[in-house]
């Protein structure tokens, strides 16, 4: 079988367009650095305004945990803000930070309807999928992706504390 000329131009334009196509989503996919200590910071804030929620159950395990996470998510805020500061990254909205926003946004107006014992599993359900969620980002998307490399170091640390965290809360669920 054989193609002529003009084939084989097409079918290269094609491959050269699909090439092309592939890199501009790449590119829009891969958060930059700044994306993703707004992504941090989103998170932060995010488990910050849960947990302020969950501090006021009267079930003493909910409460710690909630106080656990304002103090740890408080810490890593900070952390996040020092890097900044030190680099001259800046904040600079993303994709991922605007969904998580919407996301939390809407979890938030659901946890507010809920009162007790139901307040209480839904907050820590939230906490599972949430953390389980973040795990995934941070190896999938925000450490592979980070260039900076005390960025890089914030992440790796900071992925073992969500991994901790999300332990502390699949045990906190069982035990609900």
């Amino acid at each position: 079988m054989s193609f002529s000329r003009e084939t084989y131009l097409v079918v290269f334009v094609i491959l050269v367009f699909n090439v092309f196509a592939y890199s501009q989503v790449s590119r829009v996919t891969a958060p930059q650095d700044s994306q993703i200590t707004e992504i941090l910071k989103t998170i932060n804030g995010a488990e910050i305004e849960a947990a302020q929620l969950a501090s006021k159950s009267t079930n003493k395990a909910v409460s710690d945990f909630a106080q656990h996470m304002i103090t740890a998510h408080e810490g890593s805020n900070k952390e996040v803000m020092h890097l900044e500061k030190n680099t001259q990254l800046s904040d600079r909205n993303s994709p991922a930070g605007e969904k998580l926003k919407l996301d939390t946004g809407n979890q938030f107006a659901s946890l507010k309807k809920l009162t007790g014992k139901d307040f209480d599993r839904a907050y820590i359900a939230d906490q599972v999928k949430d953390h389980s969620e973040v795990l995934e980002m941070f190896d999938k998307t925000l450490i592979p992706n980070a260039k900076n490399r005390d960025l890089k170091s914030l992440l790796s640390k900071t992925r073992d504390v969500v991994a901790s965290h999300l332990d502390m809360a699949k045990k906190l669920q069982s035990e609900l």
